[in-house]
């Protein structure tokens, strides 16, 4: 059954605990270099958790899908590009969420925090997203949820690579 969740109808988001930093790439981590090259290694981050999680799981993933518009934005263009993405990938894909709260700090939006509480349950492998800003446009925001996301044994899918944005 595929339901599309938005803010009002949720309780306030779970508290998430601190995930360190990868410690090999502190300077990355850091944004001490370049914005191109702390793309390219967001995305191979991201990348090498996907083959991780995905080699491992013997039958078809689960995933949510979850999008970030503007409060007075359609969704639905947004949803069709990720949903499409997720059947391209042959991905299953469970429910669809949908956040109107356009904060850059994805501890502060609600939908998001229901979605990765689902994950935390085993209730989907994974998350998929039109664009690495449907997370968070913040490098270190963005790469601290990468890292929720392996340490619940999950993974992020992107339409659109961190390195095309």
């Amino acid at each position: 059954m595929n339901q599309t969740l938005t803010h009002s109808a949720l309780l306030p988001p779970p508290v998430y605990r601190a995930v360190p930093w990868a410690a090999s790439r502190t300077a990355v981590s850091r944004g001490d270099t370049g914005t191109s090259e702390r793309r390219r290694w967001l995305r191979q981050l991201r990348e090498t958790h996907l083959r991780q999680r995905t080699g491992a799981l013997t039958s078809c993933p689960t995933v949510l899908v979850y999008v970030l518009v503007r409060s007075s934005e359609d969704p639905g263009g947004r949803l069709a590009v990720a949903r499409a993405h997720a059947l391209s990938q042959g991905l299953n894909v469970a429910h669809s969420h949908v956040d109107d709260l356009w904060r850059t700090d994805p501890d502060q939006r609600p939908i998001l925090a229901h979605a990765l509480a689902a994950i935390r349950r085993r209730e989907a492998d994974g998350l998929v997203c039109v664009s690495r800003t449907d997370i968070s446009s913040s490098d270190e925001l963005y790469e601290h949820t990468l890292h929720l996301l392996h340490g619940a044994a999950a993974f992020l899918s992107l339409k659109h690579a961190e390195t095309g944005l």
